[in-house]
């Protein structure tokens, strides 16, 4: 079985990363500026990842936007299973007949 890496950084993401996030944060909202952004802070024994969180998405500054990569993000994150376009099937429609 391969040797999993244990670590905990949840300190050093408080004292030193947190406040720079913040910072990050407060410029980009004065600038409109969406983001998303993703820390893994531990890792337990069996592997598992504890992770710090923090976006500002083109709907919470009011940006619209035509082709958002923050969301895809967002929804992977958070378990969302991701599927390539190119896999996709295309679909055609038949128009229907009036009844």
């Amino acid at each position: 079985m391969k040797q999993l890496d244990i670590f905990e950084n949840v300190d050093f993401y408080k004292e030193q990363i947190e406040p720079l996030v913040k910072e990050i944060k407060a410029v980009c909202n004065a600038n409109k500026i969406p983001f998303f952004m993703s820390f893994a802070i531990a890792a337990d024994e069996d592997g598992k990842i504890e992770y710090k969180r923090d976006a500002l998405t083109p709907a919470s500054l009011k940006v619209k936007a035509a082709n958002c990569e923050i969301y895809p993000l967002i929804c992977v994150v958070t378990g969302s299973k991701a599927v390539l376009v190119a896999d996709v099937p295309e679909i055609e429609f038949e128009e229907a007949e009036d009844y």
